[in-house]
């Protein structure tokens, strides 16, 4: 099939039906649509076809790539506009790229790559804020529900309360930090809506941890240089305040629990001998200095000869017979040293 038999409509050289056609230059090349993806067709000269097909095939993997990108939109019907849009610019780089310009191709093609996935990116943090949205949502009406049936002394409710200023104030630290949050593309849809979810289950059980903190008397809370207290506000506001902050703050929280899980576990040795030394020394102990001594003295390892300990164990004053000493005349000649001056 050669390049000038193309057509609208009809079946290309592999029998899928062509779509759109691009670009169509007889007989060079050809770049032309189908329904899964963007197609070429090289030169009808054999030789001139190897040649265009080594060259080219340094763009087939960010082909590929947005083309995985743009799959599920093609399926989509009110998303085969935007696939049909990303379609008409891979063309215009392969077409560029046919024209011996393969680095301008590369980074048309980098270049369409990042709009998709900005794009796809943008979504997804649209879905991340209406999951979180409908999860705090959900929350609040569930302790409402819960309140109106029940009849809950203070206590709970302020815990119900608490649970609930915290799904707001974690949507609201949601809304601040999506941008610098990291969102993966709509393709990962269900890492997302976890990660969403989480997020606002975690501000609610935070809320509720704190303000349970707070009636028990182990935490206070300060707003700069001023703490929260029921001379300066209603409790239920305090209640509000308190779960606001706890949600919308992620490491307040587990930063307390982390404290106090520090703080309960069992002292070590040195830790022990540290706080019984005030101790010790605020006492009036007499310390009995023998036992001391002879503690001590057990540590120490007994001498094995004790009768040689004043033998002195130098060799220069020891006899030894002739058969073990070498005569001068036996000895190797000296080497080095100054020679005499033999006039003196």
């Amino acid at each position: 099939m050669s390049i000038a038999d193309l057509a609208v409509g009809e079946p290309d050289g592999i029998g899928s039906t062509i779509r759109i056609i691009y670009a169509k230059k007889p007989p060079e090349y050809a770049v032309y649509g189908t329904d899964n993806r963007v197609l070429v067709m090289f030169a009808d000269d054999p030789a001139r076809a190897d040649k265009q097909r080594v060259r080219m095939s340094r763009l087939n993997p960010l082909r590929g790539e947005v083309n995985g990108l743009v799959e599920d939109w093609r399926l989509k019907p009110g998303s085969a506009p935007r696939a049909a849009r990303y379609d008409r610019c891979v063309a215009d780089a392969l077409i560029v790229g046919f024209e011996g310009d393969i680095a301008a191709a590369t980074a048309l093609l980098k270049s369409i790559k990042q709009g998709i996935l900005d794009e796809r990116v943008a979504t997804a943090r649209f879905e991340y804020l209406v999951v979180a949205f409908v999860t705090g949502v959900a929350v609040m009406l569930a302790i409402t529900l819960a309140n109106a049936i029940a009849q809950y002394g203070n206590a709970t409710v302020d815990l119900l309360r608490g649970g609930a200023a915290g799904a707001v104030g974690a949507f609201f630290s949601i809304s601040l930090a999506i941008r610098g949050r990291t969102v993966l593309p709509d393709l990962q849809r269900m890492a997302n809506l976890l990660d969403a979810a989480l997020r606002m289950v975690i501000g609610i059980i935070a809320a509720v941890v704190l303000i349970a903190f707070i009636r028990s008397g182990v935490v206070s809370v300060n707003i700069g240089d001023a703490a929260l207290s029921g001379r300066n506000a209603p409790d239920w506001l305090l209640v509000l305040i308190y779960g606001f902050v706890a949600g919308f703050s992620e490491r307040f929280v587990p930063d307390l629990l982390a404290k106090a899980s520090a703080t309960t576990s069992a002292p070590t040795a040195q830790e022990r001998v540290e706080e019984s030394a005030p101790v010790a020394a605020a006492t009036d102990t007499v310390v009995d200095t023998e036992a001391v001594e002879g503690a001590v003295a057990t540590t120490v390892p007994d001498d094995p000869a004790p009768e040689e300990a004043g033998i002195d164990s130098c060799a220069c004053d020891v006899d030894l017979p002739d058969d073990e000493v070498t005569g001068d005349a036996d000895l190797p000649p000296a080497s080095g040293g100054v020679a005499l001056d033999k006039a003196a």
